[in-house]
Formats: structure tokens, C-alpha cells, sequence
């Protein structure tokens, strides 16, 4: 018969040897989305069948790629003509690997490393911890876009078809090729289900009728580079100066931001003004929506839900949504250059039933597919189309990974971080 003391001490064993391994080998929530999670909206999301919009995006964005294309010679090939044609901005784009469902990341021992955890890894994260993903290797694309401007357009193309492979952007210039849309890392962030669940709180007050007859915007001045001679001509600024001249009907104006261009001119000339939040925007009936560096997200999103109307800049840049829009049922379309914004206000202002059918759609087309659940859905979607061009293995990745100390695990970053830090130090 074993003693009483005996039993205890077996039971510790037991339960120390399970919290041990079990919290090794976790995923700590703070690493994830998962708070709050639509868990059980995204799982039916998940399984069921998208938005012919989306689906038909989806298959826009791999058109030119082939069965089989993605090759481990076309990933290594494609990342060294960015680091050939982009290398400045080669930290800007990042290889991952799922495989058992963990997350890895390359860090090129030549590489200044960098312990942030980005949203789109906590993304990941948060998927792993809801479904099982397939064994992949990809780029992402860390720009703004696909390509900015102060890059060579085909700068991320390899001379040859056979060797190229598409990356993940959260946004492209709509005829870039090989470039394939993901939900940009405020969408998949905690900060997004806030804004709309806040956003849709707010309208039940802010009613279309309680809205001012006026435009307004406030944005940094940050749509591409300025200078002291091409500053007037920008969208922003354009819209600023008719604010100035049209007071009734338009209020925007330059907010203060880090890295602010031509500060000490914009303040001269009177167009920087407060910063406003987003509630305050729903006060107003015509939201402008103005392109920067490249699509304005999350400003689009947020508009597009605000009970107001969006006037969408004309523009060739997209993200991944854009597609299920239309103009004159989710928003009202103006020149790029701000041309005919007056007109188009007028315009909204003697058409009332009209724009508040707009700002219903468009209320109605983000609340069914860019809420959270759509968003994880959409994301693991273009994950899984991924996964069927690719032109190896499981066991390959498995066995390259475990040979190649470049590959980190980042599942737990923690973890991770410890070995970055020792591995730098040899």
C-alpha cells in the first residue's frame, strides 16, 4: 500500500510536468486577436461560401499564376530581385512559414532584427488558434501598397515567369501584377472591432437628418511627395484651400502629424487644423475620402460605415474590398484631383434621398462583409488559395526549416525574442 505522502507527490509530478509543458508550448493570447474573438461567426464564414465579389477578387489577384508555380527557386528568386531593384526597402518584406500550424519567420543574419510583433503575425496567430492552416511559404509585403511611388513599378519582378511567385500587399496599384490582397493590420486588429461597434453605436443617435449639409475631412499631408512645387497641386491640399473659399459647404483641413511635410508652409497658409475623431466626422453628411502615400485605411472602412456619405477620389490604387463597391450605391465618385468636388457636393445637397439610400448601402455592405469575422474569413480564404500553387511539401519544409537557422519559430515571441538575442550574440 503507498504511504499518503507518496500520492501527493505523484499528483505534483503530474501537474507540474502538464503546466510545464503546456505553457511552453502556447500561444499566449496577448500574442493574438483572439479577445472578443466572433469565434463562432468566423468559423461559419470560414466554411461557408464568400461574396461572388470576393471570391472573383481572390481569383483575379492568382491569375497569373500557374499550377505548381510557386517554387521554392521562384520564393527565393522573387525576394532577391526586391532586394536587387528595392534594397533600401528590403525590410519591408518579410518571408513566413506555417508549418503544423506555427508560425516562422526568415531573419537574414545580415539584417538588423527587429522583436515587434507586427498585427498581421498576431493575425496569423489568431487563425492557428481557430483552424488548422496549410504547411505554406510566402512574402508579405510590408509598403503601404504594391508598388509606392518612389519605387520602379516592376521592381519586385524576376526576368523570368517561371521564377516568380505573387506576395501579399495590403493594398496595389490595380494592374500590378503577381500581387495578391490581404486585409490591411488595422482591420485585423482589436482597434477595428472597437471603431465599429462604436461607430454603429453612435448612428442610432446621429441620425442622417440631424447631419450638417457639408463636407468635411480631416488627414495628414501625406498623399506621395511634397515639395515647394508641386505641394498646391496635391488632393489634400486642394481641398484644404476650397475649404477656405467655400466655408458653408466644406470643412477640411492638414492635421499636425509626425513626419509632417512642409509644416511651417501648410500653418502659413491657415490649413492645418485640430484633429477630429471619428464620431465627430458622423456629424457631418459628405465624408471625403483621399488616397496618401496609398489607400486611406482605415479611413475608408470607417466612412463607409459612418451613416454618411463617402466622396471616393478616383484613384487605381485598391485593397481588397474595393471591388464590391459601386459608385452611386456606396459612394459618390470625384476627380482625383478634386476638380469637381463642388459640383459633386452641390450635387449631394439637391439629391437627399438619394445620398441617404448611398449611406445606407454602404453602412449596410460593411457591416456584411468587413466586420471582423469577414475579415479573418477573407484572409484564410487567400491562404488557402495560396497553398494549392505551391510545388512542395510538407517534410521539405519541416527538414529546410530545422537546417537553416535563418527560419525562427515566432509562435510564442517571446521565446523567439531569446533566441534572436542568443543567436546574435554568437
Amino acid at each position: 500500500m503507498k504511504s499518503k505522502v507518496t500520492i501527493p507527490i505523484y499528483f505534483f509530478i503530474i501537474v507540474l510536468t502538464y503546466l510545464v509543458f503546456v505553457h511552453s508550448n502556447r500561444t499566449r493570447k496577448a500574442e493574438t486577436f483572439l479577445k472578443n474573438f466572433p469565434k463562432y461567426e468566423f468559423i461559419a464564414k470560414a466554411k461557408g461560401n464568400m461574396g461572388e465579389w470576393a471570391k472573383e477578387q481572390i481569383e483575379n489577384d492568382f491569375k497569373e499564376c500557374k499550377k505548381n508555380c510557386i517554387t521554392q527557386r521562384a520564393i527565393v528568386k522573387t525576394y532577391e530581385a526586391i532586394n536587387q531593384n528595392a534594397h533600401a526597402h528590403i525590410l519591408g518584406f518579410v518571408r513566413y512559414r506555417i508549418i503544423n500550424n506555427k508560425l516562422y519567420r526568415k531573419y537574414p543574419f545580415d539584417q538588423k532584427i527587429s522583436t515587434r510583433e507586427p498585427n498581421f503575425e498576431k493575425a496569423i496567430k489568431t487563425l492557428t488558434q481557430l483552424v488548422t492552416l496549410p504547411d505554406i511559404d510566402f512574402i508579405v509585403s510590408d509598403m503601404d501598397g504594391t508598388p509606392e511611388f518612389y519605387v520602379e513599378k516592376d521592381f519586385y519582378l524576376t526576368n523570368n515567369d517561371n521564377d516568380q511567385v505573387p506576395l501579399f500587399s495590403r493594398a496595389k496599384i490595380q494592374t500590378a501584377p503577381y500581387v495578391v490582397l490581404i486585409p490591411d493590420y488595422y482591420s485585423v486588429s482589436y482597434s477595428w472591432k472597437q471603431d465599429f461597434d462604436n461607430i454603429l453605436k453612435a448612428s442610432k443617435e446621429k441620425h442622417w437628418n440631424l447631419k450638417k449639409n457639408a463636407a468635411f475631412w480631416r488627414g495628414g499631408s501625406h498623399d506621395k511627395g511634397y515639395s515647394d512645387n508641386n505641394f498646391l497641386k496635391r488632393p489634400r491640399v486642394k481641398l484644404a484651400l476650397l475649404s477656405q473659399i467655400n466655408p458653408g459647404i466644406i470643412d477640411a483641413g492638414i492635421n499636425v502629424t509626425d513626419g509632417m511635410q512642409l509644416k511651417e508652409v501648410l500653418t502659413g497658409l491657415k490649413l492645418v487644423k485640430n484633429h477630429a475623431s471619428i464620431l465627430e466626422h458622423l456629424d457631418y453628411k459628405y465624408l471625403p475620402n483621399l488616397d496618401g502615400y496609398m489607400c486611406t485605411y482605415p479611413g475608408f472602412q470607417w466612412r463607409l460605415l459612418s451613416n454618411s456619405v463617402v466622396l471616393k477620389q478616383k484613384s487605381d490604387e485598391v485593397q481588397w474590398f474595393y471591388s464590391g463597391l459601386e459608385p452611386y450605391v456606396h459612394y459618390i465618385p470625384i476627380e482625383n484631383d478634386m476638380s469637381d468636388v463642388l459640383e459633386k457636393i452641390s450635387w449631394a445637397i439637391s439629391s437627399d434621398d438619394k445620398c441617404k439610400e448611398i449611406a445606407e448601402n454602404s453602412t449596410e455592405f460593411v457591416k456584411n462583409n468587413l466586420s471582423t469575422a469577414n475579415v479573418y474569413a477573407y484572409l484564410y480564404k487567400v491562404i488557402l488559395k495560396y497553398s494549392k500553387y505551391q510545388n512542395f511539401n510538407k517534410e521539405f519544409l519541416i527538414n529546410d526549416t530545422k537546417n537553416d537557422s535563418e527560419w525562427i519559430c515566432i509562435q510564442q515571441r517571446k521565446k523567439a525574442n531569446k533566441i534572436l538575442l542568443n543567436r546574435n550574440e554568437k
